[in-house]
């Protein structure tokens, strides 16, 4: 054995075996390149073309008190590494900086920087190993000051421009302003990525509606890719695909944990565009791999860094229209000590990645940096023959050798005679794309289609093409700049409207951004029925608005009124959304019809929304009480109201609102409908114990009821009141099973006489399965002691297996005791709104995932849900989830049962964040199996 593998071996075995992360692929290697001491907290990564690494290590970001670290951050230059892979030389290359999130290598070796408020680039101009240039790119002014919600990066396109990220900010105004002078302003409307030339200059948006796109990249074709760190209430986090004038959905303004009818974050809402996959928690980087390091089937792959899933992942994309889909699989993944944060290709083809170690997100002194490569790689040699480097597996050194070549006919050939296929032509087909070459991708398109088939550059050719996707035909709608049929005389009508009914919304999306109306077509577009009328195709009629929309010409809100007329939701829906964010306050009427027609729940909690805007609503304050609450009252006793109009009303006026009167509920009771009815047992159980009890119990005794009307009145009887206590005895005892398992349920936790105890000892003998589980449950007021030890999620995953029901994990979720999830989560309208939403965590957490959370809900706390432990100057502790601030100041938290308290500033005298979730310990041990498997029924289905 030589000595770089005896040390190597000697470092992992000092290690902690299950800190130690695991690669997927036997092919693989990890090498530990640095530990703390040598870095410490590390963000941003970067290689540059000799291979050294450069490496942010941060010291401001949330340092605690008396930090005996620098007081600012510093870029460390990592080289001359062993067979082992550690670095030998760890030095500073630059100083100085506050909140720095990113960095990359250009391809001049100039280093450009991210902090939260700057970007600017630095040189090491005389060799040494340390930056002396630095040139301001762009800078931000705002009030915002949170650590990373601002700016952050890179990705460089061919011709050289620089793209990054920009945070929501919490939602404060800003500029962004280029070394140029221009700038960007806005506030509220959520993330954006920007572009600017390589000094800063003409910057330009890209895209909006991220909560945080934390960083970009760019593939072999142009495409550009991005992930979007954390979602507050709506995950999963979001791999995307980004295109010119792009529209992600989330906003701000509309309240930050993003659950506003008029948000979106899977292309819900027309005119936003969906993810290609959801992502592990809090992903920092994606990169393309274009080299031959790695196996050649991880070649245009995306690799993406999940620091709140201790994993670096792997995306392959498959075509969906003019995007793709995408899905993961691990490449290495780690334990509770393994944060991948920053991520580079170097240019032997392997990959460096930088480790938070620790989940505090204050400074802690930990930190590594990874290399990643094959163990037994190819020999990788830079070609000498710019023709020979164009075919390069590595796409750094063909990118370098076609920016060299003349772009022309003897090229073509030369590259044509040695096979290479389209991912190399790729980088000529950019280069040309960057001279306006037209005529040499015209040939190259002629000759090898292929070349071409997945390319998406910014050029308006091929768009009758059948052979090539439509991700290339969509660029031709954007760069032709299409008018309205009778504007321009030599536009095919029919092919025309043929491309507008696609239902692809990246296709949809190229066409509202590369629209230019002018004066006529306006008017044209208002005024002549022939061009689009009510009762036409929804795709036509909904991009066609969209586009009149995003002009914003002055007469384009008469258009609002014929979209709110129209048959298809999805058009209503654009209508409202429009009327609602512009204050449309003459569409008022229509607004309130609208709200009596409504086809889905979205619609109707739209039309609210909107209703709610137009009489003053404050932005960001979804959740506000509003004049829309006496359309929904009208709507519910109105007896011509459709049941499923009257479902999505009664759900969403508040229990206790005065118009819902005990008259009104009994009512209700007696609807034909069992929603109906379902639903006002629901909003029964919320009002106050006097009003509630007597209907609940007569609810529950009535055998002519179905069994899930009784149980669902069982949860809200108390076992404290002697008359419910009774009953509940009685019901345990009954012949439906649903009813006699809610009512043992419901007995849980109570101090029962010697007498009932027995009786139900007595009761628990008879039974078998789960319902004796529950019986005994009741009997005995603590958990079995047999139960796994919260570290042992296998076993606990063992004893959750099984079929749930998903009606009683329901009634689990919003029981008062044993479950209590809805003091703090919501659930499509119902409960709280203290933790994140629940409404869809199906669709991103698996089935382990869900019962890790239940048994370790301090394992791993997303930044935003963080409990904050106060100490008050008279002495109070006081802990809760950050829920705002005041005017004043007043800091606003809220407790593990929904209580908010305020404190004032001048009132405390610590705050520091806990490491312990506000979600309780022990909840796991509370449930028996089966309602483990029943609460995970209800909350995981798709």
């Amino acid at each position: 054995m030589n000595i770089a593998a005896l040390t190597t071996m000697l470092l992992l075995l000092a290690a902690d075996p299950a800190d130690l992360p695991k690669v997927h692929d036997d092919r693989l290697q990890l090498q530990l390149v640095a530990d703390s001491p040598d870095v410490r907290t590390p963000t941003g990564i970067g290689v540059d073309e000799k291979g050294r690494v450069l490496v942010i290590e941060s010291h401001t970001h949330f340092p605690p008190e008396k930090y005996d670290g620098p007081k600012h951050d510093r870029i460390l230059l990592m080289q001359d590494f062993g067979e082992d892979g550690k670095a030998r030389k760890i030095s500073t290359f630059f100083e100085g900086t506050r909140h720095t999130m990113s960095l990359a290598i250009y391809r001049d070796a100039s280093v450009y920087v991210a902090t939260r408020a700057e970007i600017f680039r630095l040189r090491d101009k005389d060799g040494d190993g340390k930056a002396e240039e630095r040139t301001p790119i762009a800078h931000l002014e705002t009030k915002g000051d949170y650590p990373h919600n601002g700016l952050s990066g890179f990705a460089f396109d061919f011709a050289g421009n620089v793209y990054f990220g920009f945070g929501e900010n919490l939602g404060a105004d800003y500029k962004l302003i280029g070394s140029d002078g221009k700038s960007l302003a806005g506030g509220g409307e959520g993330g954006n990525i920007y572009t600017c030339d390589k000094d800063g200059k003409n910057l330009q948006k890209i895209a909006t509606g991220f909560w945080n796109p934390f960083h970009v990249g760019f593939d072999a074709f142009g495409r550009l890719f991005s992930v979007d760190n954390d979602p507050d209430s709506r995950p999963p986090c979001r791999l995307l695909h980004i295109v010119d004038g792009g529209d992600y959905g989330y906003r701000f303004r509309n309240g930050r944990k993003g659950v506003h009818p008029f948000t979106a974050w899977n292309g819900e809402l027309p005119g936003t565009l969906p993810m290609l996959a959801g992502t592990g928690e809090a992903p920092c980087a994606v990169l393309a791999y274009e080299s031959d390091n790695l196996p050649s089937e991880y070649i245009g792959d995306l690799l993406v860094t999940s620091w709140g899933d201790h994993r670096l992942e792997r995306y392959k994309l498959k075509p969906r229209g003019a995007s793709f889909v995408a899905e993961m699989t691990p490449v290495v993944t780690g334990g509770e000590n393994f944060r991948p944060v920053g991520l580079a290709l170097a240019p032997d083809g392997s990959l460096f990645f930088s480790d938070w170690v620790d989940k505090s997100y204050q400074l802690h002194g930990k930190g590594r940096v990874w290399r990643l490569s094959a163990k037994k790689p190819p020999k990788l040699s830079r070609p000498q023959e710019t023709i020979e480097a164009l075919a390069s597996p590595h796409r750094l050194w063909r990118e370098a050798a076609a920016r060299k070549l003349s772009i022309d006919q003897a090229t073509y050939q030369a590259i044509h005679g040695k096979n290479a296929r389209s991912r190399y032509l790729a980088a000529l087909v950019a280069y040309a794309e960057a001279d306006d070459a037209g005529s040499f991708m015209a040939m190259v398109a002629a000759k090898e289609p292929d070349a071409l088939k997945h390319h998406g550059p910014r050029w308006n050719g091929f768009v009758e093409d059948a052979s090539l996707s439509q991700d290339v035909r969509r660029q031709e709608l954007r760069a032709l700049s299409l008018r309205l049929p009778g504007v321009n005389d030599d536009v095919d009508t029919e092919k025309y409207f043929e491309t507008l009914e696609s239902q692809d919304p990246f296709v949809a999306q190229a066409f509202i951004f590369g629209q230019r109306f002018d004066e006529r077509s306006i008017k044209l577009f208002l005024d002549d029925a022939a061009t689009w009328r009510p009762d036409s195709k929804p795709g036509a009629a909904l991009w066609l608005a969209s586009a009149v929309r995003a002009s914003a010409h002055p007469h384009a809100q008469r258009l609002i009124p014929r979209l709110l007329s129209h048959n298809s939701p999805r058009v209503q829906l654009l209508g409202v959304m429009w009327a609602g964010e512009e204050r449309a306050t003459d569409t008022r009427e229509l607004l309130v019809k609208g709200l009596d027609s409504a086809k889905s729940r979205q619609l109707f909690e739209a039309t609210l929304a909107a209703l709610s805007m137009l009489d003053g609503q404050k932005l960001g304050d979804p959740k506000a009480e509003s004049s829309g609450e006496e359309y929904v009252v009208k709507l519910l006793i109105k007896e011509q109201t459709s049941l499923g109009v009257r479902r999505f009303a009664l759900r969403t006026l508040r229990p206790d609102h005065p118009h819902l009167t005990a008259e009104v509920l009994s009512g209700l009771l007696r609807d034909p409908d069992d929603a109906i009815r379902l639903e006002a047992i629901r909003t029964i159980r919320q009002r106050a114990e006097s009003e509630r009890w007597p209907q609940l119990r007569a609810i529950a005794k009535n055998s002519t009821l179905s069994a899930t009307e009784r149980s669902e009145a069982i949860l809200g009887l108390s076992p404290g009141n002697h008359e419910d206590r009774k009953l509940l005895l009685e019901l345990a005892e009954g012949q439906v099973p649903e009813v006699a398992d809610e009512a043992l349920r419901a007995l849980r936790g109570f101090d029962l006489s010697p007498k009932e105890k027995e009786q139900l000892s007595a009761l628990s003998r008879k039974l078998t399965g789960s319902h004796q589980n529950l019986a005994q449950r009741a009997a005995v007021r603590n958990p079995p002691k047999d139960l796994p030890k919260s570290e042992d999620l296998a076993a606990w995953n063992a004893l959750a297996s099984g079929e749930g029901d998903a009606a009683a994990g329901e009634r689990i979720f919003f029981h008062l005791r044993v479950g209590s999830c809805f003091r703090c989560h919501e659930h499509e309208g119902r409960g709280y709104t203290v933790g994140p939403d629940l409404s869809s965590i199906g669709k991103s957490m698996t089935r382990e995932r869900f019962i890790q959370s239940l048994v370790q809900p301090s394992r791993e706390m997303a930044p935003q849900f963080t409990p904050w432990i106060v100490l008050t100057k008279d002495g109070q502790t006081l802990t809760g989830l950050y829920v705002g601030e005041e005017v004043d100041g007043t800091l606003k938290l809220a407790d593990q049962n929904g209580r908010v308290h305020r404190i004032h500033p001048r009132d405390i005298e610590q705050k520091k964040p806990s490491e312990q979730s506000i979600m309780p310990a022990g909840l796991a041990d509370n449930l028996t199996p089966q309602e483990l498997r029943d609460l995970a029924a209800f909350l995981l289905k798709k």
